[in-house]
């Protein structure tokens, strides 16, 4: 439980503790708190609405960058002007799940000699 959502529900919780202490009747406290809850659902589901919205164009751009290239996270990130790194990752996740996009993992040598091991992104065929 992140921060925000606890300050939330403890200021709901101090909303609804004022209601019983200005003795108000039992249908008028129901309303309220049926009212804050069908609010606070309605910007929940709104908000993980945009979330997915978010994600999916994300998703497309990555179908649509890839298409035909070999790129790192890093050449992604840049070549997509540096998505917000949650977002960018969980539509990488999603599309490597649904076995849209590959990835494997790769050794690069430096020209200094030493070898790094990185995982490099692709379209599967279809």
């Amino acid at each position: 439980m992140s921060l925000e959502t606890f300050l939330n529900l403890f200021g709901l919780a101090i909303s609804l503790g004022g209601l019983v202490a200005a003795r108000l009747t039992k249908q008028v406290m129901l309303a309220v708190f049926a009212s804050a809850l069908i609010g606070i659902m309605g910007v929940s589901v709104w908000r993980n609405y945009e979330h997915s919205r978010e994600v999916s164009k994300v998703e497309n751009e990555l179908k649509q960058r890839l298409a035909h290239n070999r790129w790192t996270l890093e050449q992604v990130r840049s070549e997509m002007r540096d998505p917000d790194y949650k977002i960018l990752r969980e539509a990488l996740i999603r599309t490597i799940e649904n076995g849209i996009i590959g990835d494997r993992k790769t050794e690069c040598t430096v020209n200094d000699g030493s070898v790094l091991s990185t995982r490099v992104y692709f379209t599967m065929a279809p």
